[in-house]
């Protein structure tokens, strides 16, 4: 259904007086409403801190969601259903990184390490798509963990 969709039905409707019967009715549900759908939020910071979490389980802690970094005008009928962590520059797919995640069902949650000890700064992209197969993305955006006190 990333494009839409159309099917023909038989549709047969009754009343007191008759049955009306219209066969071969094509009813056809375009995609084109979500194309506008995913945007870029217009205020947004340009890095974001999380602080070192000792007490994390697994190490990684859920930073961010989708809707931290673009707005879905159109969220039931142009759900995002998936995102991606990218190279700066969104052209290059991040190799798995031990300090960035994306998880959760759909995909679209932002995961951050936050037990190391020393800290860390990642600049990354992130690149979500709608069911349409609308894509939004973020560059350059800076994570920093804090190091333990």
């Amino acid at each position: 259904m990333n494009k839409g969709w159309i099917d023909t039905v038989c549709l047969t409707c009754a009343s007191q007086w008759q049955v009306i019967t219209w066969d071969n009715y094509v009813v056809n549900q375009e995609a084109s409403g979500c194309l506008a759908a995913l945007n870029n939020k217009v205020s947004r910071p340009e890095n974001f801190f999380i602080d070192y979490n000792a007490d994390a389980w697994g190490g990684m802690s859920k930073v961010a969601s989708y809707d931290y970094f673009f707005d879905n005008t159109k969220s039931s009928l142009c759900p995002v259903q998936t995102c991606l962590l990218k190279e700066v520059g969104c052209k290059k797919m991040m190799d798995s990184s031990r300090y960035l995640q994306i998880q959760g069902t759909p995909p679209t949650e932002l995961w951050a390490a936050v037990k190391e000890e020393n800290g860390y700064i990642m600049n990354f992209c992130i690149l979500c798509r709608n069911s349409a197969g609308v894509d939004a993305e973020l560059d350059n955006i800076i994570l920093t963990q804090a190091k333990k006190l």
